[in-house]
């Protein structure tokens, strides 16, 4: 598959928002072009993906619970960030140290993420953090 059609294909699997996931871009940034995805794991995501769809614009009652299944299998399955073997591991915000936060007195509140990417390696200092924010319904 050519480097082009390498970027398009991945870009179908992403509702795009924005010009920052254009293909001129995604060219600039991965002259080498991306890696394919296995086609069992494209089913599986394209299946959740269709199944996380339908409970939007249904205004499915279990859409967080969806959309919670949704946002993991993306996290864990597509990105494997989930205890990979680099040292790093992908935690929840339940399982985050309560040092991972950003407390604002001035505005009444503390920010945490709903996940971290920490490294095990480096007394578990968080390297990404990850806010989850639910799609408006339609």
């Amino acid at each position: 598959m050519s480097e082009l059609g390498h970027h398009t294909e991945w870009l179908s699997l992403l509702e795009v928002s924005g010009p920052f996931l254009a293909e001129p871009v995604l060219r600039d940034a991965f002259p080498q072009g991306l890696e394919g995805l296995d086609p069992a794991k494209r089913r599986t995501v394209r299946q959740a993906y269709d199944e996380w769809r339908e409970a939007l614009d249904l205004g499915d009652p279990d859409f967080p619970k969806i959309h919670r299944a949704w946002t993991d299998l993306v996290l864990k399955q597509v990105l494997e960030l989930d205890e990979n073997g680099r040292g790093d591991v992908l935690k929840s915000a339940e399982k985050l140290p309560n040092t991972v936060r950003c407390e604002l007195p001035e505005h009444g509140i503390t920010l945490r993420p709903d996940y971290a990417l920490m490294d095990d390696q480096v007394d578990s200092r968080p390297l990404i953090l990850i806010a989850v924010y639910s799609p408006k319904y339609p």
